[in-house]
């Protein structure tokens, strides 16, 4: 793997919450880069993305971590130095990680899963998954809410010609944010 990690640098905030992020740059094979809350801030969410060419570039992991950051995992698919960024969203508010086991996942299939659900009347806030198996065989297609019932989705493709155990779940979870009621920022 060539380039190195970034630091963690502050996007800008909005209703309470900070975005930050950190990039890998220059990333050749499959990278890990985490991005963290400033502080005793708590993780409400997070997400990553990777350069590249979409034939060959692979996001095969993005999902919180403890005790409070996102990372995100991918792999360019070739010899062009790429960029990987992982991003955190940080409040103030307290939150709960919950995780499933692995999962079996068939060969040369497409799967869409639920993160584990929230427990004590928690809400999920966000989530992802981490993929064990390296690209190019393996990658995140989506991650996503479901309104009813209230849960996080997620999708990922194992390409391989071997069924494999490859895939944990991932939910952050809260009571102090009312998602609902937030009006969306775009921060620069």
């Amino acid at each position: 793997m060539a380039g190195a990690p970034g630091p963690t640098t502050s996007l800008g905030k909005s209703h309470g919450l900070e975005y930050m992020r950190a990039k890998f740059t220059g990333v050749t094979s499959q990278a890990a880069q985490p991005a963290t809350c400033d502080g005793d801030a708590e993780l409400t969410g997070g997400g990553g993305s990777i350069g590249g060419p979409v034939k060959t570039t692979v996001l095969n992991g993005t999902f919180p971590t403890d005790p409070a950051g996102w990372e995100a995992q991918g792999d360019p698919g070739g010899t062009k130095r790429r960029t990987l960024a992982a991003y955190a969203i940080c409040g103030s508010q307290p939150t709960d990680h919950a995780m499933t086991g692995l999962l079996q996942f068939d060969a040369n299939t497409t799967y869409q899963g639920f993160g584990e659900p929230c427990g004590g009347g928690l809400d999920p806030l966000s989530g992802g998954m981490r993929l064990a198996q390296p690209a190019p065989y393996t990658w995140v297609i989506s991650t996503f809410p479901v309104v009813t019932p209230v849960e996080w989705a997620t999708s990922a493709a194992n390409r391989s010609q071997t069924e494999d155990t490859l895939a944990e779940f991932h939910s952050v979870c809260g009571d102090a944010y009312d998602s609902a009621t937030a009006t969306p920022t775009r921060l620069g």
